[in-house]
């Protein structure tokens, strides 16, 4: 397993455990094991432990944020029902107020007491709002959230072909850094001084690639997203050059939170 460790953060050795207990347990009982909804981080190493071992692995969402994950043996072959996933259609009136993504997600967790990962991603449209959930507390849902932000909801299931497109609020822009350190991208992409982006960063209130990170100093790469709590997420897209004045010229696609989001 050590060797396995150096690939990783030391904040990601948790779930590295877990991941291989789950396919120790696939190996050995010859069954499928169900994960609950997984960032793209982790079913990236998860996807690294199930080629080790040459299991199966299927993912039920490619294209959303949150997915859940199936392992299996050689000898499976996929069910869609067998990920257990429900879509859950939020109704309200929508002319007295709106719903934000977070107080969804706050109103699902805190009205029921369960665990985010038993939720997948939240989708926000014209108006509409879904919700992807695990099947199995679907009814406890429905019945649990009446009011999310003081607007009284209805929610019912809807078939997947129903998903509506989530709305984004991304801005592209370019930035200038003397260097792709995490605490200067993260000064230049907010406009705050690099010493609230380093206390933000040593508060625990940044993550790179949906793992927390308290290095001030760490290097960014093309492709990495930055989330920082209170604030949204940040991506890295490309590095175009560099300026007149020898300053490295970044393109990134920044979706902030407005209103506290």
């Amino acid at each position: 397993m050590e060797s396995i460790y150096q690939h990783f953060a030391l904040s990601e050795r948790d779930f590295l455990d877990k991941a291989t207990d789950w396919t120790k347990q696939v190996q050995d009982k010859q069954y499928i094991h169900l994960s609950h909804f997984l960032n793209p981080r982790e079913r990236d190493i998860l996807k690294f432990i199930v080629n080790k071992n040459l299991l199966k692995m299927f993912i039920s969402h490619g294209d959303l944020e949150y997915a859940r994950v199936i392992i299996a043996p050689s000898y499976y072959e996929l069910q869609m029902p067998d990920f257990e996933i429900s879509l859950l259609e939020i109704n309200y009136p929508n002319k007295f107020g709106s719903i934000s993504h977070r107080q969804i997600l706050g109103t699902f967790i805190h009205e029921t007491g369960l665990d985010r990962r038993e939720i997948g991603d939240i989708l926000i449209s014209d108006g509409k709002a879904q919700i992807y959930v695990n099947s199995k507390l679907r009814d406890y849902f429905m019945q649990s959230i009446k009011k999310i932000n003081n607007l009284s909801v209805r929610i019912k299931e809807v078939d997947f072909s129903q998903q509506i497109k989530s709305e984004t609020e991304s801005e592209f822009t370019t930035i200038l850094v003397s260097s792709l350190r995490l605490d200067k991208v993260i000064a230049s992409s907010l406009a705050i001084p690099r010493n609230l982006a380093v206390n933000m960063i040593q508060s625990n209130r940044v993550k790179v690639n949906y793992t927390e990170m308290d290095r001030n100093d760490f290097g960014l790469q093309d492709g990495d997203l930055l989330s920082i709590r209170g604030f949204g997420r940040v991506k890295i897209l490309r590095q175009l050059g560099l300026s007149k004045k020898d300053k490295i010229k970044v393109e990134i696609e920044k979706n902030l939170n407005r209103k506290g989001r």
